[in-house]
């Protein structure tokens, strides 16, 4: 068996990233148009991306973005990464980001779409599924695990918000993920039955009820009805109203910073009713042996998730807050995540 050493480089690495101050701005904050792609970042002039696709077990093919270094090569084998988009991001957002500066530093990345979002397939679209979701993790491993020149004992994955959990709950069972990487976990299914910090505990019965009569509104109509959706056009700013952990996603999600015209950030309403009934952080113990970084926005209102699986998880496992983030910052800000620790972190893999 594979074990996994935090080796002094690494600590060395993690414990720079726990004292550092808040940096200056370096988000991304333009939307990158590539001939007809549209992307929330620029290419890295020493990294490739190549669209590639592959197909799950539910038979959805999953579009992605291959990421290699300029001048690899392909005659050795090498450590590979695969990150998911957060629910309802894309590609060519922060998992893009992400597995470019995996790339740069060497690894094979891997960004993709989840099933039934941006240009995988899947309908009807916006679907919510956090087992086929799951399962998106596992036909991704299975391609990287196709490729020549990639390590199958050095095979890890990174989710970005709720597609952390997604993330966790492929590596409960698919113990060929040898390391994982959470960014900002946003535990979908907690969220959808008890609201932000819990604080709609009580009215979850009620949430299937609303659920149910959606799904009748759904056969009348003829049509799936979709939860609220990110404008059109990049806004300015949020709008008035909004609560503060809605207000950090819109400010990615809804403006120039991460605004993309395949991330409408909608799913079909009555697709929520397979997260209230599920907890994907259930279990969670049973990931180990394989090593888990949790990346977390010290100022990030849902950091209590983060925090409550960690103390579930066991080890090993490894927590670094990272001062003055807020959720959507470890999404795309350069000066604030630690690229060079997670890459030693994946090197740790023995």
């Amino acid at each position: 068996m594979k074990k996994f050493f935090l080796t002094a480089s690494v600590v060395a690495a993690l414990m720079g990233v726990a004292s550092m101050q808040s940096c200056s701005n370096s988000e991304s904050g333009t939307v990158v148009s590539e001939g007809s792609e549209t992307y929330t970042f620029e290419l890295n002039a020493d990294v490739t991306r190549e669209h590639v696709s592959f197909k799950n077990n539910y038979g959805f093919t999953v579009s992605a973005d291959l990421y290699l270094p300029k001048n690899f090569d392909k005659n050795t084998k090498h450590i590979a990464v695969l990150v998911g988009s957060p629910y309802g991001g894309v590609k060519q957002q922060g998992a893009g980001l992400y597995a470019m500066e995996l790339a740069k530093r060497g690894c094979v990345a891997v960004a993709f779409d989840h099933s039934f979002n941006g240009e995988s397939s899947g309908e009807p679209r916006y679907t919510g599924s956090y087992e086929i979701f799951t399962e998106d993790y596992s036909a991704g491993i299975d391609y990287l695990g196709s490729l020549s020149y990639v390590d199958r004992n050095k095979v890890a994955v990174v989710g970005l918000g709720s597609s952390a959990t997604f993330a966790l709950n492929a590596a409960k069972v698919d113990k060929r993920i040898k390391a994982l990487v959470s960014v900002s976990l946003l535990d979908v299914t907690r969220l959808s039955r008890f609201g932000m910090l819990d604080q709609q505990a009580a009215a979850f019965i009620e949430k299937y009820k609303d659920l149910s009569d959606t799904r009748w509104a759904d056969v009348d109509s003829g049509k799936h009805a979709l939860t609220p959706v990110i404008g059109t056009a990049p806004a300015d700013s949020a709008p008035a109203g909004m609560s503060p952990a809605d207000v950090d996603l819109f400010n990615y999600y809804g403006t120039k910073r991460g605004w993309h015209p395949q991330a409408k950030g909608c799913f079909t309403k009555a697709s929520l009713s397979s997260f209230l009934g599920a907890n994907l952080v259930d279990r969670i113990n049973e990931i180990s042996p394989i090593p888990v970084f949790f990346l977390v926005g010290e100022l990030a209102k849902d950091r209590y998730m983060t925090d409550q699986v960690v103390n579930s998880c066991a080890e090993p496992k490894v927590l670094i807050p990272i001062p003055g983030a807020t959720h959507v910052d470890l999404y795309d800000r350069t000066d604030m995540i630690p690229f060079d620790a997670i890459v030693s972190f994946f090197q740790g893999i023995k």
